[in-house]
């Protein structure tokens, strides 16, 4: 006997029609799941709202148009470790805030780039990456790398540190870098052309193949790696077809009329010049580096700057120690406005010149102009008597024989300067301190260097980027735990949901 209107059931059609509707519902469910799951997997439709109230999980124009601008797929590689010590602590959070901000780039980059974090317990592993990628040395580093070109990120870069407020003996993140750098790396990726750099070579330059304290491999190694085309030049004949920038590199030998008058050209018709003076071997008169200098209006001064020590005996400043020339130029003895040296300032680091000459240039040349890159103290002096009978100096301060004060030891100079098409002025960087350039301090000195040729090849990477909130948080679905709550979500929980509520529904028109 079928139900009535008055009756306390539904007819099995009835039933079996709500059984149908709750399965059609669960199946539609699956399906919707599974199709968000799928687009959620598919870079160029996910869509990204950042609900912070400062927005810190979004990277800043800049960035993205640097990322936007890659040529090619860059790969990212991670080598970061556990430190043990007292500052493990913060190690560890600069690590962390390192990672958050890679994935973040990785995440928005539409796979231009292509994050790997490598476990550096793995040792084999991690030394054959580092072998593919030519970098001695990948211990707490990030390696970006396009092709043949990459950059080496230290761990120290990513971060300015300072004393904890509430703690001063503990060092805390002062500042965080790390958008502006990774945006900067990336500049210097993308950066299409490969600037021409000849190297004079077969009068005494700096080595360049040699791995000694006092050769200079690692800067042409670094040059390389930035995108730099290396070739030699003997000083004989002509320049290199399409040379940029001519390099000479503490030569202790002089060079033919030939071969200046052919670099001055170069320079006049707007091409650049890397000149460093032998601070080892002063020479002057034609065919030296200080000649070719004074050309510009940049005058090479005898001696070594000097500045005394702190004994570490006595605690009290001290002269007559081949240690006073080993100058470290902090920020106040750097040109805050010029872009070679300007964010060395804003990020209080420093260089090193042992042993530097000092130049002056009382008058340059009509239409050039002369900046003063680095400078020493104003307490410094020149230490130019040497004594006749040993023909060696002292290293301390004569009176009034030996002048004292601020002296310039790294210029700029710009020829040309009324001319309307920049590209038109040639490009000098000044110099005479062979020990800048070597091995030994290029650890210090590395980005000063290559921010001077970058310069000196009209590749300016300065990227302005504020300082990201140390307080993030953010959802990331590319690696983690995430990802996989994500999935059973979407395959289990909501369809078992949907089926609930459909039984429920069920049971209760049932008993209606």
């Amino acid at each position: 006997m079928s139900a009535t209107s008055g009756g306390s059931g539904y007819s099995g059609r009835a039933r079996l029609s709500s059984f149908a509707q709750a399965t059609l519902l669960v199946v539609l469910s699956a399906l919707v799941a599974g199709l968000c799951i799928e687009a959620s997997r598919m870079s160029a439709l996910r869509v990204r709202v950042d609900a912070s109230s400062r927005r810190v999980n979004t990277l800043s124009d800049a960035t993205l148009d640097r990322i936007r601008q890659l040529p090619q797929t860059v790969d990212v590689d991670v080598f970061f470790r556990p430190e043990p010590g007292p500052q493990r602590a913060l190690v560890a959070d600069l690590q962390r805030r390192v990672r958050e901000l890679l994935q973040l780039a990785s995440a928005g980059s539409g796979e231009r780039l292509r994050l790997v974090e490598h476990d550096t317990s793995a040792l084999e592993a991690v030394q054959a990456r580092a072998q593919q990628l030519r970098v001695e040395d990948v211990a707490n580093k990030v390696v970006l790398s396009l092709g043949e070109r990459k950059v080496v990120l230290s761990f120290e870069e990513w971060a300015q540190f300072g004393p904890d407020p509430l703690e001063p003996r503990r060092l805390t993140i002062a500042l965080f870098k790390g958008e502006e750098l990774l945006a900067t790396s990336l500049a210097r990726l993308s950066a299409m052309e490969r600037p021409r750099v000849a190297l004079a070579a077969q009068h005494g330059e700096l080595s360049l193949e040699g791995a000694e304290p006092g050769d200079a491999s690692r800067l042409a190694a670094a040059l390389r790696d930035d995108g730099f085309e290396l070739l030699t030049w003997d000083g004989a004949g002509p320049l290199p077809e399409r040379t940029d920038v001519v390099a000479l590199l503490a030569p202790v030998q002089r060079y033919s009329a030939e071969a200046n008058a052919a670099i001055r050209a170069h320079v006049e018709r707007g091409g650049r010049l890397f000149a460093c003076a032998s601070s080892q071997i002063h020479q002057t008169g034609p065919g030296s580096v200080a000649d070719l200098l004074a050309g510009f209006g940049v005058k090479v001064l005898e001696g070594p700057v000097c500045k005394e020590v702190v004994d570490p005996v006595t605690g009290l400043l001290a002269e007559g120690d081949p240690r006073v020339a080993v100058l470290a130029l902090h920020t106040q003895m750097l040109n805050a406005q010029h872009p070679i040296s300007a964010p060395f300032v804003k990020h209080s680091r420093r260089v090193l010149f042992p042993g530097a000459l000092a130049l002056e240039h009382p008058q340059p040349p009509a239409g050039s102009a002369v900046y003063d890159l680095a400078s020493s103290p104003r307490d410094a002096w020149r230490d130019s008597l040497v004594d006749p009978r040993t023909r060696s100096r002292n290293f301390s301060y004569d009176g009034p024989h030996e002048p004292t004060g601020t002296f310039a030891l790294l210029c700029a100079i710009e020829l040309g300067t009324t001319a309307g098409d920049p590209n038109e002025r040639g490009r000098v960087i000044a110099l005479a301190c062979t020990s800048a350039l070597t091995n030994e301090t290029f650890d210090t000195n590395r980005d000063l260097w290559l921010a001077a040729f970058n310069w000196l090849a009209r590749r300016d990477f300065r990227v302005v980027v504020a300082g990201t909130d140390p307080n993030q948080g953010r959802l990331d679905l590319a690696r983690g735990p995430y990802l996989e709550r994500v999935v059973k979500v979407g395959w289990y929980a909501l369809p078992l949901a949907s089926l609930l509520i459909g039984i429920a529904i069920w049971f209760a028109r049932r008993r209606s």
